[in-house]
Order: C-alpha cells, then sequence, then structure tokens
C-alpha cells in the first residue's frame, strides 16, 4: 500500500516538473480585428495605428488602462475612437514621453474626454500650441496628479511595475532626448517604450546600466525608426525578438530609415510597422506572447 502511494506521488511530481518547465511559446499571426476572449490574468498593448504619431495603450490585467503617449491632433478622432472602442473610461497613467506635436496632439483631448488620474511627463517645456493647450487641461483638472518623468521612478499598477530608464537630466538636451524611456515588467515578459529617444540617450543607458537590466521581449523603437535611434550597441544589450515602428504611411520623413532596418535584420529582430501592419496587439500572460495585427 504504502509502495502503491509513493508511486502516485512520484508521478504527480512528474507531471508538475513537466507542467513547470513548459517553454515559452510565442503565436505571430495577420489577422484582422480585435482578440475576443481576453481572460483575467492577460495583458494587452496595442500599439496603435495614428498615422505618423505614437499612441499606446495598455489593457492592465486587473481592467485598468495606461496611455503612453497621445497621437498627432491632425489624426485626434483616430485616437479617440481607439480609446471608446477598447472600453476606456478611466486612464491610470498617461505617459507623455515628451512634447513633440506627434507625441501630445491628442492630449488635451484625452484629459478632457475620460478620467485620467496621473500624467508623467519630462521635467521641461515647450513653445507650442499645443503644449499651451495640455497645461490648460491640467490646470482645469486639479485632481490629476503630475509626475515628473526621470530615470529611476517606478510605479506599480497591480502587478505590472513600471520604471523609468530615462532621462537622467534634460537641461541642455533636445526635446527628443528629453523623452521618457520606460521598462515594463509583467511576470516574465519585458517591453521597453522609447519614445523618441536617440543614440545619446541609448549611449547613456548603456553606460549606467547592465545588459540584463536593460533586457526586453519587446522594444517599440525609438523615434519612429529613424537613423537617429536603434543603435546595433543598444539593441543588442536590450536582445527583443521583437521591434514595432509606429510610423506613418508614406510620411515625409521617410520613417524607418533604411538603417534601422538593417540593424533589426541583422539581428534577427522580428519588426512590426504600423505603416504597413496596421495597429500591432501584444498579448501575454506574463509567459507566452500573442502577437496580432492588422495587415
Amino acid at each position: 500500500m504504502l509502495k502503491r502511494r509513493f508511486c502516485i506521488l512520484l508521478s504527480l511530481l512528474l507531471v508538475f516538473s513537466l507542467l513547470a518547465c513548459d517553454p515559452v511559446k510565442d503565436d505571430v499571426s495577420g489577422e484582422s480585428g480585435d482578440i475576443s476572449g481576453v481572460i483575467q490574468s492577460e495583458l494587452t498593448v496595442r500599439f496603435l495605428n495614428v498615422g505618423q504619431g505614437d499612441c499606446t495603450l495598455l489593457t492592465l490585467p486587473d481592467g485598468g488602462f495606461v496611455l503612453i503617449d497621445a497621437g498627432v491632433y491632425t489624426n485626434k478622432k483616430a485616437v479617440t475612437n481607439y480609446l471608446e472602442k477598447y472600453g476606456v473610461e478611466t486612464i491610470e497613467y498617461m505617459v507623455l514621453t515628451h512634447f513633440d506635436a506627434d507625441h501630445i496632439g491628442v492630449a488635451a483631448e484625452v484629459i478632457e474626454a475620460f478620467e485620467v488620474k496621473n500624467v508623467i511627463m519630462p521635467d521641461t517645456v515647450a513653445t507650442t500650441a499645443t503644449y499651451d493647450n495640455l497645461l490648460t487641461s491640467l490646470e482645469n483638472h486639479e485632481e490629476i496628479k503630475v509626475i515628473k518623468g526621470e530615470a529611476g521612478y517606478t510605479f506599480l499598477t497591480g502587478i505590472v511595475k513600471f520604471e523609468i530608464l530615462s532621462p537622467f537630466e534634460t537641461e541642455g538636451k533636445s526635446s527628443n532626448q528629453c523623452s521618457v524611456v520606460m521598462l515594463m515588467s509583467y511576470k516574465n515578459i519585458k517591453m521597453l517604450f522609447m519614445g523618441d529617444a536617440e543614440k545619446p540617450n541609448e549611449t547613456e543607458m548603456l553606460n549606467n546600466y547592465t545588459p540584463m537590466k536593460l533586457r526586453a521581449d519587446i522594444i517599440k523603437l525609438g523615434h519612429h525608426g529613424s537613423a537617429s535611434s536603434g543603435s546595433k550597441d543598444f539593441l543588442e544589450a536590450v536582445a527583443p525578438k521583437y521591434g514595432v515602428i509606429s510610423c506613418g504611411k508614406d510620411n515625409s520623413y521617410k520613417h524607418p530609415a533604411e538603417e534601422t532596418i538593417n540593424t533589426l535584420e541583422e539581428l534577427n529582430i522580428t519588426y512590426f510597422r504600423t505603416d504597413l501592419h496596421g495597429t500591432v496587439t501584444v498579448k501575454t500572460d506574463g509567459k507566452n506572447l500573442n502577437i496580432h495585427t492588422e495587415g
């Protein structure tokens, strides 16, 4: 009897050990439309197709939302329509990586249309009407907590961790180089959001962090994949499996740069472009990745 119980226990231990060793599986497809049946433990990251601009919506496992940048004003309907489509009512954190118009273009409208609890933005100023509109909206909503986005700031939303890796300082730097660079961690999965950070920022991060600290499964490339970002040394340190480039179709800046694409291909990084693939949707349970595109 004891021998039989021991054999059963040994069999159960073997099954559990095999389950624990189950490898990470990625599912990459080009299915159109949204994916239904989201389970409670899933994190969804949507790199929204908003033309020549940046706007990323994170749906957290607990149902909350984080918004990174707010697109360009000329495409404001696309931004607000996306947020409504995905059921946004309250935004826990809106992260404005920097104050270029293609990143904060619809920020004021988002503040007016949705409940925003926290806004993270760099400690800089701009001299544009778009920036002035943002400040006016923030002044009209004193309940919103404004947080300085600088290296070392960390916040949690449930079990999802966000850590700002850059900028270390903003004085004397260009708008792009003041970009808030943010590392998101959910269980075993990490994603790096670069804003419009450029090669000097990448070098600074390489000098201040170990490669292990910079590691990420997915990187949203800086500055729409321009030649001013995405150095080989930095991408080697991050070692992502996937890259996402947010840019407009046939844009006048010719983003992404051929140099950037060549580097991604040389390092065997699978990449997606919103101008070619539409909105890029990533779903993860913290272990597996499922990536779907519109095109």
